[in-house]
């Protein structure tokens, strides 16, 4: 999964968003938590829900905020400091995706992978 790409490169994400270093490392921290907070929701929900419709309102989610990142990061990359509220609005999407990636995808690969029997 292309996750991990994300939480490697996050402060280098978080630079290209017109963050400040600080910044960086602290929205880096908060994705991760957010990630496990989205895991640990899964449990309650998966049951509940169901593990396809867990995927495909993941995807959607997740595929949405990817959307408004690009296009933000597209239009406004080029002067952040006079763009601070886009800049904000493109990290609050990271901040969805990881958590909707976290709350449908990780533990329904997981579980469906070791699941499946010879």
């Amino acid at each position: 999964m292309g996750i991990n790409a994300i939480i490697y490169y996050a402060p280098s994400l978080c630079q290209t968003m017109g963050l400040e270093y600080n910044m960086q490392l602290i929205v880096s921290g908060i994705l991760n938590c957010l990630q496990l907070v989205g895991v640990i929701t899964s449990l309650w929900t998966m049951d509940r829900i169901g593990r396809r419709p867990l995927l495909l309102w993941g995807s959607l989610v997740m595929f949405l905020s990817h959307l408004v990142i690009s296009i933000l990061v597209g239009k406004f990359s080029y002067d952040w400091p006079s763009h601070r509220f886009e800049g904000w609005v493109s990290v609050g999407m990271l901040l969805v995706y990881m958590f909707s990636f976290g709350a449908t995808w990780v533990s329904n690969v997981t579980i469906i992978g070791s699941s499946k029997s010879n």
